[in-house]
């Protein structure tokens, strides 16, 4: 069963012409169906920025590509796909639905009217975080409530400056639809306009061999299966999921919401368990240290935790020194481009040390050292401080912000479904996560055995141990809300 699907893009002048035209009727169209006829500048200059880029780099196939796969309906179902890399860093992919968090500074607009706020005191508070962060508002001209979005990521992240960058596409989906779009008559039913312009291959490997310039990536996320069967077994569509409910939010400072403690879940204390990125031991110390106060904290912590050279002896030691917050420290390579921009270094700059830190900045050459020390003087004379200074050159790799928030948008609509739809939540779990489980022998005492007795070894655990170790923790959680596994209803 193939674990990466790779569609190479045969570059075609004919097709990037047509794609080119309706890549910009589409995204037109979505937007105006959102902010208005009148499309507010900032919305407009955005999009025509991005179709420069996009056209100048003859790309537009993949967009439309990634369009058809991302909202395709095989059996009638929506698919889960989540975006990895810069991608989200766009307003086209989200437009078109093939990312999630809109990348617009954060705004109010109202789903009734043409009401749209990008530009008042209170929005301007919120620049650089998330819009759903920013209190409720009515329409000052229909009365309805404000929608509240975006998540404030700079196009530059994806294009480069120059624009001419063409992003990663990659996607995770869920075992079910990579096996299904592994079947060469569905992937040509979803891909018909497209298919004479691809070459499409499978691989049982993670990542398979060199590609093509213009290619889309598609690989296995299990949790993505969770998601979708926890949408499919409650009819909630997860998109329809607000970011700013303070009840979900609990979940990520403790287990109380769940009707639990964190001593009926061995300790754990947050109602995070097996939700991605929030359910390890070391993402629970990194909480308990930077105490999340919103969404955007959310957010910031998932480039934090999966930061290599970010939080241990580094950001973690500004913290805990009262230099920085949360909020404050580099959680993103974006973090860097924008502070010293703010510091008045120039775009060039800022983002050749923003490209040298997001993974490492590492300095072999004699001319590799001397650019280095250049722009490390230029720091200085901008003012900035030793101690950024020592931050950024320990940092080996730090994701992208557009990552950051596809990572927490899942995670936030898991942690939905566990809150208020426990019995499906759990019974999706179990068939993602344990499908071998019996339910015809006393699994309760066996799971308390058992969980018992990995926990007085689990700093000393292999890896299958490690995984059945997370899953009786989640049968603890599960019992102790009350919620028990029957037997086959023979009757």
């Amino acid at each position: 069963m193939a674990k990466k699907i790779i569609i190479n893009i045969k570059e075609d002048s004919n097709v990037c012409d047509r794609g080119n035209q309706i890549l910009r009727e589409e995204s037109f169209s979505v937007a105006r169906e959102v902010y208005g006829v009148d499309l507010p500048p900032v919305v407009k200059e955005r999009l025509e920025l991005e179709l420069s880029a996009i056209e100048n780099s003859n790309s537009s196939i993949l967009y439309l590509i990634s369009k058809l796969i991302a909202t395709a309906t095989p059996e009638g179902k929506n698919i889960v796909v989540n975006p990895l890399g810069e991608l989200g860093s766009l307003l086209i992919p989200f437009l078109l639905k093939i990312t999630h968090g809109n990348p617009l500074p954060p705004h109010y607009f109202c789903p009734n009217c043409d009401f749209v706020d990008f530009d008042s005191e209170g929005v301007q508070a919120y620049a650089g975080r998330a819009g759903c962060d920013m209190p409720d508002r009515v329409c000052p001209i229909c009365g309805k409530k404000l929608k509240k979005d975006g998540f404030d990521i700079s196009p530059e992240i994806a294009l480069a400056l120059n624009g001419k960058r063409v992003p990663i596409f990659l996607f995770d989906l869920s075992q079910k639809y990579i096996s299904y779009f592994s079947d060469p008559n569905h992937f040509e039913s979803i891909l018909s306009d497209y298919i004479q312009f691809v070459d499409v291959s499978f691989s049982d490997k993670s990542n398979p061999g060199d590609t093509s310039r213009l290619h889309i990536s598609l690989r296995v996320d299990p949790y993505l299966d969770l998601l979708e069967r926890c949408q499919s077994n409650t009819q909630m569509r997860w998109k329809e999921i607000p970011f700013d409910s303070e009840a979900i939010f609990s979940l990520f400072q403790s287990p109380a919401a769940l009707g639990i403690t964190s001593d009926d879940i061995g300790g754990f204390p947050y109602g995070t368990l097996e939700i991605p990125d929030f359910n390890t031991e070391f993402m629970a110390r990194i909480i308990q240290e930077t105490k999340p106060e919103s969404f955007d904290d959310l957010i910031r912590l998932t480039g934090i935790s999966f930061g290599d050279g970010v939080w241990l002896d580094n950001a973690r030691d500004a913290i805990r020194e009262g230099r920085e917050s949360i909020k404050t420290v580099t959680a993103f390579r974006d973090d860097v481009y924008f502070y010293l921009r703010k510091k008045g270094m120039s775009t060039e700059d800022a983002f050749s040390i923003m490209q040298r830190v997001r993974k490492g900045w590492k300095a072999s050459s004699q001319k590799q050292c001397a650019e280095r020390d250049q722009l490390i003087s230029k720091m200085v004379r901008h003012g900035i401080s030793v101690h950024y200074l020592e931050s950024i050159q320990k940092i080996q790799y730090v994701f992208p912000r557009a990552m950051g928030v596809c990572h927490t948008i899942i995670a936030w609509a898991l942690a939905y479904y566990k809150l208020y739809f426990p019995a499906e939540y759990y019974a999706a779990y179990i068939s993602v996560f344990m499908p071998d489980l019996k339910t015809d022998q006393p699994i309760r005492e066996k799971t308390n055995e058992k969980f018992a007795e990995y926990s007085l070894r689990k700093d000393s655990l292999n890896m299958d141990e490690e995984k059945e170790y997370r899953n009786l923790r989640v049968l603890q959680e599960m019992y102790a809300r009350g919620i028990v596994i029957l037997g086959p209803d023979i009757l």
